[in-house]
């Protein structure tokens, strides 16, 4: 039976920040099994990738509604300029 902790798992900066709140006698690290490393690596890059995809996606969308609301807030500006030339140069 294993022991509870994480298996076969690339130790990233974030990861490593996790460990370090923990005491050295409970930390073991060894390195990946070779057989096993491509598809480790793989998944880790997956997971990666995908929240980087979640991100860019996150950030197209906000990006966009900002945009729509400085095109709303320019066309309000651009009615408002219509209007005021519109009753200021009225010459019945």
């Amino acid at each position: 039976m294993l022991k509870p902790g994480i298996y076969e798992q690339v130790v990233n900066a974030e990861i490593r920040d996790e460990l370090s709140r923990f005491s050295k006698e409970l930390q073991s690290l060894a390195a990946i099994d070779e057989a096993e490393a491509s598809k480790i690596l793989a998944q880790y890059l997956q997971t990666i990738v995908l929240r980087g995809l979640d991100y860019a996606q996150i950030t197209k969308t906000h990006v966009s509604f900002v945009r729509k609301k400085q095109n709303l807030h320019q066309i309000s500006s651009n009615l408002n300029l219509c209007a005021h030339i519109e009753h200021s140069t009225y010459v019945p």
